[in-house]
């Protein structure tokens, strides 16, 4: 999924480029791959893979380090995909004290709705659920993702019901605009 979602996201933020708050999807150059993954065990044992790289990226220093920003979709097709603008200002922080396969995960962050907090459990076999709770909203959405490479990648909805696609990943990877070009016509 992350390469249609990264396609729609492009293409989003190519109709937004003149707003200053918009934030572009990662380049793959900006994204640490040698540090996050052991790309030899992809092609040797895909469960392999799955098992020992998650835990790198499933850790506490990975989603404590830095801002984390992302998109949503209002649709789940993506080829008629409108986005909110972007959710900025996450920090993570984990709480290791719950017990067995997984831990806690909370943050804060932003978004055009307003303030938000994220709650919710990693696993770590790599699937997230979390709940967004806007501060001065009655609504809560279910967030049910997956760890990845490129971030936290998944859907979002209540109920069960799916409503979009969600996709967090560190700031730093962003591909950032060059200040001071003008848009042509």
């Amino acid at each position: 999924m992350p390469f249609p979602l990264t396609c729609a996201l492009v293409a989003h933020c190519a109709e937004t480029q003149r707003l200053s708050n918009s934030v572009c999807p990662p380049l793959p150059e900006n994204i640490p791959l040698r540090s996050l993954v052991n790309p030899t065990e992809l092609f040797s044992d895909q469960n392999n893979f799955k098992r020992n790289n998650l835990r790198a990226l499933a850790s506490k220093s990975f989603l404590e380090a830095g801002e984390w920003v992302g998109y949503y979709s209002l649709s789940m097709n993506l080829r008629l995909a409108r986005f909110d603008p972007p959710m900025q200002g996450i920090h993570f922080t984990v709480d290791p004290n719950i017990s067995g396969d997984k831990f806690g995960l909370r943050a804060t962050g932003t978004d055009n709705v307003g303030n938000f907090t994220l709650e919710g459990r990693v696993h770590y076999n790599g699937s997230v659920q979390m709940m967004k709770h806007y501060v001065s909203r009655a609504f809560i959405w279910e967030w049910n993702a997956e760890m990845t490479p490129f971030g936290i990648i998944g859907t979002w909805g209540e109920d069960g019901e799916n409503y979009g696609y969600v996709w967090l990943w560190k700031k730093e990877w962003s591909y950032e605009r060059p200040t001071g070009s003008k848009r042509q016509s």
